[in-house]
């Protein structure tokens, strides 16, 4: 079985069992070996957790919940996210589009990818307040796929609202209303 940069293959052992092997950096060599005694007819069905198509990129939720407050836009925010299939030193593309589609901003984070994750930072500062993004994530998968991933993201740098405090008498102060859906 072969596919994005790797292979799996197997043989008997000559005992009733089964060899299987794997090269896992794609140069053609052997970097796992597994002895399965006893078994010895092995098929791809066996193989569990063997990649076997094309990449993946995700964006984990921006700033944690998808939503950039005013804080958060002052300074470069770092994305983070996870890819499949895609070898280390990869580069990741970031769009940011906005309500219209229309291209914001490009940024490519030269050898993002790193053990199956990627990062990198961005500055969102003249990202509008009260609109809506689509933040898309774009990657070459180890089979030379180009693979992506989106989300959309929040901006709300509208700061809580206290509208009136009032103290009981009892030492406690109490609000009657807030803007609850600030950060």
């Amino acid at each position: 079985m072969v596919g994005a940069g790797y292979s799996v293959w197997w043989t008997s052992d000559g005992a009733g069992g089964s060899y299987v092997y794997a090269d896992t950096n794609g140069d053609g060599t052997a970097d796992l070996k597994i002895q399965l005694q006893n078994y010895a007819t092995v098929s791809k069905n066996d193989i569990l957790g063997v990649f076997n198509g094309t990449g993946v990129i995700s964006l984990t939720p921006v700033t944690g919940d998808d939503t950039i407050n005013a804080q958060e836009s002052v300074s470069a925010i770092t994305l983070v996210g996870s890819t499949v299939g895609v070898k280390n030193g990869q580069a990741v593309k970031l769009e940011i589009f906005d309500s219209s589609n229309n291209l914001v901003t490009t940024q490519i984070f030269s050898g993002a990818v790193a053990s199956n994750s990627w990062q990198g930072s961005v500055n969102t500062s003249s990202l509008n307040d009260g609109a809506t993004y689509t933040f898309k994530t774009t990657t070459t998968d180890a089979g030379g796929h180009t693979v992506t991933g989106a989300q959309t993201v929040k901006v709300d740098k509208t700061p809580p609202t206290v509208s009136s405090i009032s103290s009981s008498g009892d030492g406690i102060t109490r609000s009657r209303h807030t803007n609850a859906h600030a950060q």
